[in-house]
């Protein structure tokens, strides 16, 4: 494979910055058509006839098409660059929001969401891939940080902001908005960012030696144990921000969605400002695992409180979801670790294949969610605009997200075997 070219006085510039923050728009505006579902499920079980299993399925399926791209893609990272993947990225996700504005039945959403998951796929590889094309790589952890930021924030906005949108103009043309925004934020990235510095060579063309990056991952026993600890840290995540953590706050205290989203932004908000801490932090102590398990323990305890306790006051349900977002950036932490094991001119693969992994936990999650919430359900129903839709207790959603303990709790004896990777405290020598 052709070494890349990497001209050092380019690197970590105002331009670099420039075209990270243009990439991350898309990882931004991905991240809002990935939580809709959230503000919409009542309208959408309603809509496709469907109840709180059949509203996991339609939910999984953008991250079937998510997680069965990142291998192929990350091949293509590494060959033909991020520009015009996320280019057509953006398109795919554009389409997949008008699909879905107009759809009818169940098998045509699920096929929009799949759409969808194919485009969002680029988003996070594409900005770290740029990052290892724009930055040296002690500044790596800044990348994924500011990355990571621009993601959490799309999802705030996929919250209270996009329920007040969905409020006032209905789900359909919420929907075709997102799909117009999409649209520009492919023409964005075409017109400004790039490949690399200039006198960037990246490999062209297909060689014997094109799949010797993936196999090196893929041989990587640490690359698993690193992903699959990403994976259990992005549960929470998953589960909460993405469907069923407004139901939950809206049953715990019988609130409007609206409010109950807002309580689902602060966990948002908490990764926010996570990202930069734990990466810092990460860097200034020369650790990576310290952090994770920084990070794992105060999950596990928020997610205890949450979960197992009644009575908690509305505006401490604030403060503990905002934990729970500020305690999973530990989860950043294992894609600086991966990109430092593995050599650069593999890093599109690396990120690929940890992504890949990660993201698997939505293909699970939700169906698992919504059948332990429909096992545990006592057959109530309410009326929603003329229609019958399940009526779901508290004890229902908990039993149904008792799964979010647990996985903290794997996570943290997962992390007795993910060895030490910053290079400040490994020295030179590479590990795997």
């Amino acid at each position: 494979m052709t070494t890349t070219h990497m001209p050092k006085q380019n690197l970590g510039g105002k331009r670099a910055w420039i075209i990270l923050v243009c990439a991350a728009t898309f990882y931004f505006y991905q991240f809002i058509i990935r939580v809709f579902p959230a503000v919409m499920d009542k309208e959408l079980m309603q809509a496709f006839s469907i109840d709180a299993t059949g509203l996991g399925w339609l939910s999984s399926t953008y991250y079937i098409a998510y997680v069965s791209v990142l291998i192929p893609l990350g091949v293509l990272m590494d060959r033909v660059g991020p520009r015009r993947l996320l280019t057509l990225a953006g398109f795919m996700c554009a389409m997949g929001c008008g699909m879905f504005s107009f759809a009818t039945g169940f098998w045509m959403p699920c096929v929009a969401r799949f759409l969808m998951g194919l485009g969002a796929a680029c988003g996070f590889l594409g900005c770290l891939k740029l990052g290892t094309l724009w930055f040296r790589p002690r500044h790596m952890g800044k990348v994924i940080a500011v990355t990571l930021a621009f993601g959490t924030t799309g999802a705030m906005f996929g919250g209270a902001p996009l329920e007040l949108l969905n409020n006032t103009v209905g789900w359909h043309v919420t929907l075709q908005i997102l799909g117009l925004t999409g649209l520009l934020i492919s023409g964005l990235i075409f017109t400004f960012v790039r490949d690399g510095p200039p006198g960037n060579k990246l490999s062209n063309g297909v060689d014997e030696h094109v799949f010797s990056g993936l196999v090196q991952v893929l041989l990587t026993p640490q690359v698993w144990f690193l992903a699959l600890f990403g994976m259990l840290m992005y549960v929470p995540m998953v589960i909460l921000g993405d469907l069923w953590g407004v139901g939950f706050v809206e049953k715990y205290y019988g609130i409007d969605q609206k409010v109950a989203a807002s309580v689902v932004a602060a966990m948002w908000i908490g990764a926010a400002v996570g990202s930069p801490i734990f990466t810092t932090l990460s860097d200034e102590w020369a650790r990576r695992r310290s952090p994770m398990i920084l990070c794992v323990i105060g999950a596990l305890v928020v997610h205890c409180l949450v979960f197992l306790v009644d009575g908690i006051p509305l505006l401490a349900m604030y403060v503990l979801f905002f934990l729970i977002g500020l305690f999973y950036t530990g989860k950043a932490l294992t894609f600086a670790s991966v990109t430092e094991i593995i050599p650069r001119s593999a890093s599109g693969v690396a990120i690929g294949v940890t992504n890949m992994v990660v993201m698997t936990s939505g293909i699970v999650a939700h169906p698992l969610v919504g059948w332990l919430v429909d096992h545990h359900w006592d057959g109530a129903m309410i009326e929603v605009k003329d229609a019958l839709v399940p009526l779901y207790s508290i004890h229902d959603y908990r039993f149904g997200l008792s799964i979010l303990p647990i996985s903290m709790v794997l996570s943290f004896l997962l992390l007795q075997v993910i060895r030490e990777t910053h290079p400040a405290f490994r020295g030179p020598k590479r590990f795997g």
